[in-house]
């Protein structure tokens, strides 16, 4: 429903009483914080994340390494942060359609404003190919996971990009019954280079493989990391289709 303000107050209570990762529930206020038009709070608590981070080693923790790492360098947030958590929880598909046209034009607007910076852009393009995607206007999508899964590469920080690029154009082969998108899967599993969410690339690609009874697929280049499934507070993801 996009309401940043009323979110934000609840990650607040989140970070403050979880015990599984503080540092990531305060990277989603820090998000809808930035949502919700109120910069200065936003970029004042994501200071304060590098102190929460006690496990680097699970996927979460070191996405907010990451994240906090890139500010310090380049000053900046993602542009709608809240965005990319979105199309992680696979949540697009809940919001209705006049509000996904309404980030839909939101996006096209933050990537004009970053059109001279590569990471931004490329993540915005993606972002709005995935808004196509949930609109139903895959002719207008396609084109652009074409372009997000040649470019993805080259990124630093939204190393997710390639690979989940080519799990779209790959998935939406297999649903037209075109068996190749397996290896496009593949491709994207080999353009997995560093933590960002590489054990939910592995759990996406493989349900669907298996929903096809096909467990041939190699995913080694996108390992499970040790100790991401061990807590019990570990929020959970809908593993449904993307």
């Amino acid at each position: 429903q996009l309401r940043w303000g009323e979110a934000a107050e609840k990650f607040q209570q989140l970070c403050a009483v979880s015990k599984w990762s503080r540092a990531f529930y305060g990277y989603i206020h820090v998000c809808t914080l930035q949502m919700d038009g109120r910069s200065d709070m936003a970029i004042a608590l994501l200071k304060t994340l590098p102190a929460l981070v006690k496990r680097k080693e699970i996927p979460v923790e070191a996405f907010v390494v990451s994240r906090c790492a890139r500010f310090e360098s380049e000053g900046k947030l993602p542009p709608l942060p809240a965005l990319e958590m979105i199309y992680f929880w696979n949540s697009f598909r809940q919001i209705p359609s006049n509000l996904l046209e309404f980030l839909l034009n939101l996006v096209q607007e933050a990537g004009k404003a970053a059109e001279n910076d590569n990471e931004d852009k490329a993540y915005c393009l993606f972002i709005e190919a995935a808004l196509l995607k949930h609109l139903n206007r895959w002719d207008e999508a396609q084109p652009k996971f074409e372009e997000t899964s040649r470019i993805g590469g080259k990124l630093k920080y939204f190393t997710w990009v390639a690979p989940w690029s080519f799990y779209e154009l790959g998935h939406h082969r297999i649903l037209s019954g075109d068996m190749s998108g397996k290896d496009l899967f593949t491709r994207g599993a080999e353009e997995v280079k560093t933590f960002d969410f590489i054990a939910r690339y592995q759990m996406v690609t493989t349900e669907v493989l298996r929903d096809l009874g096909d467990f041939s697929m190699n995913l080694e280049h996108s390992p499970v990391t040790p100790g991401d499934e061990e807590n019990e507070e570990t929020p959970v993801i809908s593993n449904d289709d993307m």
